[in-house]
């Protein structure tokens, strides 16, 4: 039902102009159309309440018509007869019984002044003196006769050719006193007369029936008309009359049925209908030129009224209003139209003062979103924003953590943003996004973000709810805990380390001494001596060692990484170093100079860690070279000797903790310092690996993530 009620909205939304002056000449047209339509209903209501009547009345007009005619016609046969009936030598003759004097001499006068068509004449005893006409109708007028015998007869008979007038009169002596006869004459009512009827009634057509008669396809109804009953009915436009004729002795004469094209109640509905319309034309024209009129009247000032008010919008919604400008309202307009141009200058000065709002609030929405973006995107953790379960705000270090660009977490959910990595909690469950948020809202958890390359890394998250009457935010931390769990195993490792590497040679170092409490030769002691120095200088190079993995717990924490151009600092390592090894070469090869954000200390002791392994490593005089080139996003820092290499099946495990380089059968350090350096590039978000360098030896690389360069002296993103 509301599909229709729209649809139906929508098409006459369709069939409206868009115009004030076309809308005002179709209201014209429409009022001219209901006027017309009004007017033919009260004609239509008014001759449907007048048109029975009127009816009735053109019924018993044409009926006493006719009834009028058959008098007239009724006298035409009695008025002679009754003169000749009077006539002394008629009487004479009749009381004679002479009938062959009353036929030669009356014969033809009573057929020719009469007109009638049949005639008898009877005497006292009913022997027949006179007749003329068909048998039937004599035998009809004679038993007429019979019984009239001293009566006057007048009226209509149904005779062989139909219903006819009938006139008959007593016939007495020439002294009056007695009764010596009987004339009865008949004249037909034929189509001649009728055709006389007709023209004197003009719009009616009459026809003669016998009794009982009933017009075929034409519903009937009776009105009392006189003494008696007639029916009437419609035939299309045509009024049908029925009468049934009764005859001068009872019973009926026959049926006459009058049919009257153009009765009253039509004529008066015709000329009803033809001046509605006229005046609803007339109307029509009238509304048209006066809508016509009233649009050009009103389209002047309502146009200036439009422009005036689009100009005004324009320069509110710029902010260039003026007290000076025009007021909307015409006085020519109309009161409706000038409360409406007061009601938009209003809107309009709101208009103005809710933009100056609006730029008030979007400048300091502007600076509450800068200041965010710095907080958000500076922080060292991973931020990220949930508005509605939907990720509104994720900061770089998410987006690092996460394994996406920033704009690919925006608009998901938790889990849709968090579905590039596999979480897992500490006991090994597999949590989606959704459900890490939640445990984070509850309490601190620890989990790992393992990316599709296998990398992994350890994260302690935090969230917090705040809810209004609009949305819901949450935000979500996350602190890279890798290095700390890291330290903490490192710590295990070395307390063990200590009690195993450290023990041997102090054991060595306290046997000895005991050795030299006892007697011995000179050669014997400087060989106790010898070995006891050797173990305790294994036991400094292991405490020193020891001491580089205590500061690696310095290393591991989250770092203060600002843009560093690696350049600069491979340029000051090779500069203080070459001086101390001048036994061999070491140059400086650099293709690019990238900046990577770093802290230059540890970055520094990267460097310097690995060019003092290439020293001691690498033979005389072989140069070592400290090569820095960069692609599209990383840049590469090289350090290239010609040494004995590494195996490629100890290439993976060289970064390792406590993973020791077996050169020569010698065992030198606890294997600490490429895991630090190691530790150190992945905490600046980059990687270590080595490479074999062409023509035998190592190269260990070191890959960072490019963000920008220098180029003629300038930093370019």
């Amino acid at each position: 039902m509301e599909r229709v009620r729209g649809s139906l909205s929508r098409l006459w939304q369709r069939l409206v102009p868009r115009t004030m002056g076309a809308r005002l000449v179709l209201t014209a047209a429409l009022l001219a159309f209901v006027t017309t339509a009004v007017t033919l209903g009260i004609n239509a209501a008014l001759v449907n309440a007048r048109a029975e009547a009127w009816t009735r009345s053109d019924v018993g007009v044409s009926l006493q018509g006719f009834r009028s005619f058959l008098d007239l016609e009724g006298q035409g046969l009695s008025q002679p007869l009754a003169h000749i009936v009077e006539t002394p030598s008629f009487r004479s003759l009749f009381a004679a019984r002479d009938a062959t004097a009353l036929t030669s001499q009356f014969g033809m006068r009573l057929l020719t002044e009469s007109g009638a068509s049949a005639l008898v004449c009877v005497d006292a005893t009913g022997g027949v003196l006179l007749s003329n006409g068909p048998d039937a109708d004599i035998a009809a007028l004679r038993a007429l006769a019979a019984e009239r015998v001293s009566r006057e007869t007048t009226g209509l008979a149904d005779l062989s050719q139909g219903t006819a007038l009938v006139y008959g009169s007593p016939v007495l002596s020439p002294d009056g006193s007695t009764r010596v006869g009987y004339l009865i004459a008949s004249r037909s009512i034929g189509p001649a007369q009728l055709a006389q009827f007709d023209t004197m009634m003009r719009t009616v057509r009459t026809t003669l029936h016998p009794g009982g008669y009933g017009p075929a396809g034409v519903t009937l109804r009776d009105t009392p008309f006189g003494s008696g009953i007639v029916s009437y009915g419609m035939s299309g436009t045509v009024l049908v009359i029925v009468n049934d004729l009764p005859a001068a002795v009872g019973g009926s004469a026959g049926t006459v049925e009058m049919r009257d094209l153009d009765p009253r109640g039509l004529r008066a509905s015709s000329v009803a209908t033809e001046s509605a319309v006229l005046a609803g034309l007339a109307a029509a024209l009238v509304g048209l030129g006066l809508g016509l009129w009233l649009a050009g009247v009103m389209r002047r000032p309502i146009g200036r009224m439009i422009r005036q008010m689009r100009r005004r919008a324009e320069s509110a919604a710029k902010g260039e209003t003026s007290a000076a400008d025009v007021p909307l309202a015409d006085p020519i307009l109309p009161t409706e139209f000038q409360e409406l141009a007061s009601v938009i200058e209003d809107l309009i000065r709101s208009l103005d003062a809710r933009r100056a709002e609006l730029e008030k609030a979007a400048r300091e929405t502007e600076s509450a979103e800068e200041i965010l973006g710095v907080v958000v995107n500076e922080a060292h953790e991973a931020k990220v924003v949930l508005e509605d379960d939907l990720v509104v705000i994720a900061n770089p270090v998410a987006a690092a953590a996460l394994g996406a660009q920033e704009s690919a977490l925006i608009g998901h959910s938790a889990t849709g943003a968090m579905s590039g990595v596999t979480i897992s909690a500490e006991d090994g469950t597999e949590l989606t996004g959704a459900e890490l948020v939640e445990r984070a809202l509850e309490d601190r958890t620890t989990v790992a973000l393992t990316l599709p390359d296998g990398a992994q890394r350890w994260y302690a998250a935090d969230a917090v709810r705040h809810v209004d009457d609009r949305r819901e935010r949450v935000l979500f931390s996350a602190r890279d805990v890798t290095e700390e769990r890291r330290i903490a195993s490192i710590r295990a490792e070395i307390i063990s380390l200590v009690g195993h590497d450290l023990r041997s040679p102090l054991t060595v170092v306290m046997g000895y001494l005991d050795l030299m409490t006892r007697p011995m030769t000179d050669e014997e002691r400087a060989r106790a001596i010898d070995a006891a120095r050797r173990n305790a200088a294994r036991m400094a190079d292991l405490l020193e060692d020891l001491l580089s993995a205590t500061r690696a717990e310095e290393l591991l924490a989250p770092s203060d990484l600002v843009p560093t151009s690696l350049s600069t600092l491979a340029d000051e390592v090779v500069a203080s170093l070459a001086p101390t090894h001048s036994e061999r070469p070491l140059l400086l090869d650099q293709q690019c100079d990238p900046i990577v954000l770093g802290e230059e200390k540890r970055l520094r002791q990267v460097l310097v860690n690995l060019v003092t392994n290439a020293y001691k490593y690498s033979p005389d005089p072989d140069p070592i070279v400290v090569r820095i080139r960069c692609d599209d996003r990383n840049a590469f820092l090289e350090v290239v000797d010609h040494g004995p290499g590494i195996p490629p099946d100890e290439r993976e495990h060289v970064f390792e903790r406590f993973a020791r380089l077996h050169v020569g059968g010698g065992r030198t350090g606890v294997g600490l310092g490429l895991y630090i350096v190691s530790i150190i590039a992945h905490n600046h978000g980059g990687t270590a690996h080595v490479e074999e360098t062409p023509g035998g030896g190592a190269t260990f690389v070191i890959t960072l993530p490019l963000v920008g360069t220098m180029i003629d002296g300038e930093f370019v993103l």
